[in-house]
């Protein structure tokens, strides 16, 4: 699938879609609905709190939690039972060939959450979460606009911007490295798994690995890795640079739903690119999350290995190969 009509994109469908539109944010203008109600959401999540699972903090923890490297923790926090933590938090795979399936798991869940918050605030239906593209051109590599000010016209905060960050990017500057989002490497492995010295693309067979380890896919070396240490910036607590923090930064949600369809592209560049097809990988490690009403869900990879129709029920507006390779 190459980028849409730019009719398709410029106007929204008089009836229902059976599917919801991921886009670039590079290419909304900063008035659009779905950054307004993303930046909205978000506040309203905020004011949750951190024990309920629909609420910020929460579904930061759910990528990882440490109290001691929590900016909003007080002692007047609840924290959920120790079970639930076990159970909920500390998550996220990463030096895993279940990086990617788990963080689409993640993805959908949380917006879900934020698509509910969008209805209660009279939003969009078919809200669904933007991605940034920073490879594109070294201004796309640019922070998008809305992360960047403090606050909105009106002086009320902006639930988008972190000063957390490394200065630049809240600065509209160039803070991003060109090795920092090259696809090249990426998008060249020729395997999913990892093995005979080829990194692959999702990276090497494991069982549950929340730990990072040495070995990484490639794509979670390039652009993931490098852009979460360009966006946090050279000083000391920048919220991308941590497992903790990084979900606390909205801007996390956008680049690993790049990520995600990238995933996309790297299936559609060849014919022979596929996603493992073992029980191992597919059904033999499922994941817990809660949906949008707080009930608890069980997802395999199996569920997510593709993006339409259901559970999942979204496509990319562009999942073209930036490489220049056939449609």
């Amino acid at each position: 699938m190459g980028p849409f009509p730019p009719t398709l994109l410029a106007n929204r469908p008089a009836v229902p879609l059976p599917f919801r539109i991921r886009r670039n944010i590079l290419s909304l203008p900063a008035d659009d609905p779905i950054i307004d109600f993303y930046r909205q959401a978000i506040g309203a999540m905020k004011a949750k709190p951190i024990a309920d699972p629909l609420s910020w903090r929460f579904q930061a923890a759910i990528h990882d939690y440490r109290a001691s490297e929590d900016p909003s923790a007080d002692p007047s926090d609840v924290l959920p039972s120790a079970a639930e933590q076990g159970r909920f938090w500390n998550q996220c795979q990463h030096s895993s060939w279940f990086f990617l399936p788990w963080h689409r798991m993640y993805l959908h869940f949380f917006e879900k959450i934020v698509m509910a918050e969008v209805a209660r605030l009279g939003g969009p239906s078919d809200w669904a979460l933007p991605y940034w593209n920073y490879s594109a051109s070294p201004a796309a590599a640019r922070l998008p606009a809305p992360f960047r000010a403090r606050r909105l016209r009106d002086g009320s905060p902006n639930h988008l911007f972190v000063a957390q960050r490394h200065r630049d990017a809240n600065r509209g500057r160039n803070f991003v490295g060109a090795g920092d989002t090259d696809l090249t490497a990426c998008l060249r492995e020729a395997s999913f798994e990892s093995g005979g010295g080829s990194a692959g693309f999702g990276g090497p067979k494991t069982v549950f690995s929340h730990a990072a380890g040495i070995t990484l896919g490639a794509l979670e070396g390039t652009p993931h890795a490098t852009m979460h240490v360009a966006v946090s910036g050279p000083a000391a607590g920048g919220f991308m640079g941590s497992f903790t923090r990084a979900p606390l930064d909205p801007i996390f949600w956008l680049h690993h739903c790049n990520l995600d369809r990238l995933w996309e592209v790297w299936l559609r560049r060849v014919n022979t690119h596929a996603n493992p097809t073992t029980n191992d990988w597919l059904l033999d490690v499922p994941f817990t999350f809660h949906d949008a009403t707080g009930a608890i869900v069980n997802m395999t990879p199996a569920e997510v290995v593709v993006t339409f129709p259901t559970p999942l029920a979204y496509v990319y507006d562009d999942t073209s190969d930036p490489l220049g390779g056939p449609p």
